[in-house]
């Protein structure tokens, strides 16, 4: 057999181990925060906006729909992250096609406050795959009263609905709903979730208002039920903010404004315990700015925490003994006013970490724009805030989607860690180009499952040993123009998953690049004969040929062949394929339309 035979079975060989090895990770993979819904709560359109997280960059889509929502939003997609499931503002569930789901009108029947937009509390719902029942799905959400003394919202009550999403043809049907779960004086929201340490179950916290209680839950196969109080050592400053747990599960933050904003802010910050669901180790740090409080948000590295009030974002490096003295102003407000749709200030509200790894932030009021934080894992200004980085296609009413770390698993070794779920990762990255190089492309880590090491091949071999690294987060600088298959390999003690992605490279502005393919080389195809020939009449060096098709995949390299030379095409299926050419200075690819 020649010399290139077994080389394509070895690369067919190699692809059939990975296909097997990494087949049942699939089962496993959790994007179910892959999809958003953002609007605005009445009044013009309606509009609807859908974030798709799935591709390298974010896709914004404007619908006309009857979705409306003020601060309360859930949304939760499939397991594959493709298509959304069901989205709640909190008295109402709709389906994936942003209609009313069957019997998802009758929510929060009784509640006397905000029922025609939808919850005006952050974090008022939530939405839980029911435990080993894929079928099922559980909405949290809180019954709001009318003011009182001690507060402008009363919320004392947490109420749960069930979704069968197999039923009515897929589009769900809600089974049950305003289920009690919980009497008791609950804070302003802050419903939120975190993975058990067996890596199956949800705990589920919400702070008790103007106490030194906060209350945990645990959803589990059987359903859901109250677990424990913890007491903490002072009460907790009750306002208005949200509370998040860090990507990792270590860490608890609350933000709170106080007394209409005259006080200031408060950071409350705590370490979790996963296995018992256990809150300690309290540090309350006083803000005072008196400019209401905007957000909280935790890195992707959970290394850094981000409190925003309206008008200023505070970074604190949680590496730090004294977490307090390490705030670092990273950015403030720079006078953007929505001049088209409402006139407002375009302050900093709400935040969220994203699939993308960076940190959105709504405005307080309805605005056509977003902020962003780029770099969250970067310490200082390294991290980059940006005042409206987001001109939206409609507007947005302070609101981002309230959702877990979904790709967070057991505690391997842990006391917890009994159900043999092992914490695998699940490899996932995105690229950004050089604003001044188009050959140098930044490479971003969103792996899940908390890996520890990192393998990267960029396929461009004519860079030799820059053709790899194992930097989270690397740079590379690209030989040439060209289709290169970048692969992503992320691992920790309990295995492995790579992903690999085709980039397409072009560079227009270097005298070098514009050789083209059909200069130095010349790649003829014969249907009748069944073959590309391709010859060379300027170089007579031996060279590197690789075949691929129009999804990336490599079906065929040849090493070290000289010119000209023949390769069969009998056998294959109509549609485009690439033929990538490389000597020992620089790549060449010609694309193919066989028919």
């Amino acid at each position: 057999m020649p010399p290139w035979f077994y080389n394509y079975l070895e690369m067919i060989t190699k692809y059939f181990i990975v296909f097997i090895f990494l087949s049942p990770l699939s089962l496993k993979a959790q994007f179910e925060d892959h999809n958003w819904i953002l609007g605005y709560l009445s009044g013009f359109g309606p509009h609807t906006m859908q974030f798709d997280f799935n591709e390298n960059e974010l896709r914004i889509t404007n619908y006309h729909s009857n979705y409306k929502v003020d601060h309360g939003n859930a949304i939760i997609s499939t397991p594959d992250g493709k298509n959304i499931l069901a989205m709640s503002n909190g008295y109402t569930i709709y389906n994936r096609n942003l209609d009313t789901m069957v019997n998802g009108g009758r929510i929060n029947l009784k509640t006397a406050f905000y029922s025609i937009y939808g919850s005006s509390l952050p974090q008022s719902v939530l939405i839980l795959n029911l435990p080993n029942a894929p079928q099922l799905y559980k909405v949290l959400y809180f019954w709001e009263d009318q003011p009182r003394r001690d507060s402008f919202i009363q919320v004392n009550r947490l109420l749960q609905a069930t979704i069968n999403i197999e039923l009515e043809n897929g589009l769900g049907r809600v089974i049950e709903s305003d289920v009690l779960v919980d009497d008791d004086a609950f804070e302003f929201g802050k419903l939120q979730a975190c993975r058990h340490a067996n890596g199956r179950d949800w705990w589920i916290v919400i702070p008790r208002r103007y106490s030194k209680q906060i209350l945990v839950y645990l959803l589990e196969p059987q359903g859901i039920r109250k677990s424990h109080e913890v007491e903490l050592p002072i009460p907790i400053k009750t306002g208005i903010g949200q509370a998040q747990f860090s990507p990792d599960g270590t860490k608890y933050g609350i933000s709170q404004s106080q007394d209409n904003f005259r006080q200031g802010d408060y950071l409350e910050l705590f370490d979790f315990d996963r296995c018992a669901g256990l809150i300690s180790n309290m540090k309350s740090i006083h803000i005072p700015d008196t400019l209401g409080s905007g957000g909280l948000a935790f890195s992707p590295d959970s290394r850094k925490l981000y409190f925003g009030t309206s008008k200023r974002i505070y970074q604190f490096d949680l590496t730090q003994s004294d977490v307090a003295k390490s705030k670092v102003l990273v950015g403030s407000y720079g006078g953007l006013i929505d001049s088209f749709f409402s006139g407002a200030e375009c302050n900093t509200g709400p935040m969220v970490l994203a699939p993308d790894h960076k940190i959105y932030i709504a405005t307080t009021t309805g605005t056509y724009w977003m902020h962003t934080i780029e770099y969250p894992d970067s310490l200082g200004a390294a991290c980059r805030f940006k005042e409206g980085s987001l001109h939206l296609p409609s507007p947005n009413t302070r609101s981002v989607p309230s959702y877990p770390n979904f790709r967070l698993g057991p505690i391997d070794g842990s006391i917890c860690d009994s159900l043999g779920i092992d914490n695998i990762p699940l490899a996932r990255w995105r690229y950004e180009k050089n604003s001044t190089n188009d050959l140098t492309i930044h490479f971003r880590d969103l792996s899940g499952f908390q890996p520890t090491e990192w393998s990267w091949d960029f396929g461009d071999l004519n860079s030799g040993v820059e053709n790899y690294s194992s930097v989270q987060h690397p740079s590379h600088l690209f030989s040439i123009n060209g289709i290169y298959t970048v692969c992503l390999t992320a691992r920790n003690s309990s295995g492995s998953h790579s992903l690999c992605k085709n980039i397409d490279i072009q560079v227009t502005n270097n005298a070098d690049q514009h050789k083209t393919i059909e200069t130095l080389y010349q790649l003829s195809y014969y249907p009748t004969h069944e073959k590309i020939m391709i010859q060379s009449p300027q170089n007579s060096d031996p060279v590197y040929i690789e075949l691929i098709n129009h999804q990336a995949y490599s079906l065929a390299k040849f090493d070290h062949v000289t010119l000209p030379f023949e390769i069969s095409t009998v056998n294959w299926k109509p549609g485009i394929y690439y033929v990538r050419i490389y000597n020992k200075n620089i790549w060449f690819v010609q694309k193919l339309l066989i028919i």
